[in-house]
């Protein structure tokens, strides 16, 4: 116990006397994470403020003298978000192809053509002779899409119902039913929906990063120190092989899980200004009110805990078993793809996990970090994530104790 109380002490030594290090481990990402987060939010807002202020440029065709009155003089009262009075009447045909041809360019947002005798064909309504009006815009500009929302949701939609109350009177006569005009049909739990939503990203961006930052610290706390001769020279003192590896891991897993803290709460504590970045809705208001309760925070740390130690196992394996950091790092590269890349499948996955799901290493510590946020992993499924990452990193410690016992892959012979 002392030997590995010796390694930890010295390993931990280096690092937080080193004030690069942890200026890098564990304040720069929080200022990183708030930043982005903060530069989204202002950068969101202030392109939404920008399609609000912008004065789109519709042009028309063939529209009711009475709709073109009230956009010429500004009187519309409908409820409209956005300033879209700069209206022009187009008289001649020719020019439709060159006003689609601006509206791919962005120089014009949108285009409205009414049919022919428009207001006739309204007023002398037969049976299956309903005029259609068409409308042009391009979705890939954001002022030509709000154009569009505005004119056919709102003034449109209005005027086809001033249209409606003139020919039937009161609309109440042809509302066969309404939905949900005056219910609320929401039912959810809000504390499940907000963790729903962080359950897609967090757990792949919380194993990402565990594992990126637990790669650096690993591969130059053993590769590197074999590259350097330090360890060679640590294995010829009295302490144990095994009380080395040991120390090594515990001092790489304190990193990690003070880095893994680092990020989760400076992540969670973003996460309202990325609410806010998505300005008003049932998912902003969520992402603004995300809460975890104090058993959310045991399940999290005991997975978090077993998802450290067995990233660390992995990475103590390579590296020991590597000649140089550059050989390490050429190993680890395939290992960090395919953590990417199962987290990536839990991050999109609808469909939820089996039960035996929760025993495939890697894979079940992604599932289980997505449930516990959505509030739906069970005790069993808890208790076979994590006794299953134990296991699996207590079998590897178990390998890098006898790679250490190996002269030949101590010493590069």
């Amino acid at each position: 116990m002392r030997g590995i109380t010796t390694i930890l002490q010295k390993e931990l030594k280096r690092v937080f006397q080193d004030k690069k290090l942890v200026m890098s481990l564990f304040v720069l990402p929080v200022v990183l994470i708030i930043a982005i987060y903060g530069i989204m939010f202002v950068m969101a807002k202030n392109a939404s403020d920008d399609v609000a202020a912008h004065i789109s440029k519709v042009y028309i065709q063939n529209a009711p003298e009475e709709l073109m009155d009230v956009l010429r003089d500004n009187s519309y009262n409908g409820d409209v978000t956005q300033n879209v009075r700069d209206v022009t009447e187009v008289t001649d045909d020719s020019e439709i192809d060159s006003i689609k041809e601006q509206i791919l360019t962005g120089d014009i947002d949108l285009l409205i053509i009414f049919p022919d005798n428009f207001k006739e064909s309204v007023e002398n309504y037969k049976e299956g002779d309903i005029p259609e009006i068409m409308t042009y815009y391009n979705p890939s500009e954001e002022y030509s899409a709000a154009a569009r929302e505005e004119y056919v949701d709102y003034i449109l939609e209005n005027y086809r119902e001033e249209l409606l109350e003139q020919r039937v009177g009161d609309l109440s006569y042809i509302t066969v039913f309404t939905v949900d005009s005056t219910n609320n049909a929401v039912i959810q739990d809000n504390d499940k929906a907000s963790g729903k939503i962080i359950g897609m990203m967090l757990p792949y961006f919380i194993t990402i990063m565990l594992f990126a930052g637990a790669m650096s610290m690993g591969v130059d706390m053993i590769t590197g120190e074999k590259e350097r001769g330090t360890m060679a020279t640590m294995l010829l003192t009295p302490i144990k092989r095994s009380d080395i590896v040991l120390g090594k891991i515990f001092a790489l897993m304190i990193f990690s899980l003070l880095s893994a803290a680092t990020y989760i709460i400076s992540m969670i504590a973003a996460m309202p200004l990325m609410g806010n970045s998505m300005g008003e809705g049932a998912g902003a208001d969520l992402l603004k009110n995300v809460s975890l309760t104090l058993g959310q925070f045991g399940e999290l740390a005991i997975i978090l805990f077993g998802t450290v130690f067995l990233y660390v196992a992995i990475i103590s394996l390579v590296s020991v078993i590597a000649k140089t950091s550059k050989e390490a790092q050429t190993y680890m590269s395939p290992v960090y793809i395919a953590v990417m890349f199962i987290g990536l499948i839990t991050m999109m996955q609808t469909k939820d996990a089996k039960t035996i799901e929760y025993a495939i290493p890697v894979y079940n510590i992604s599932v289980a970090l997505k449930n516990i946020f959505t509030r739906d992993i069970t005790t069993s499924q808890f208790v076979i994530s994590a006794v299953t990452t134990y296991a699996y990193s207590g079998i590897l410690v178990y390998f890098i104790t006898r790679a250490f016992n190996s002269e030949k892959t101590m010493f590069n012979a």
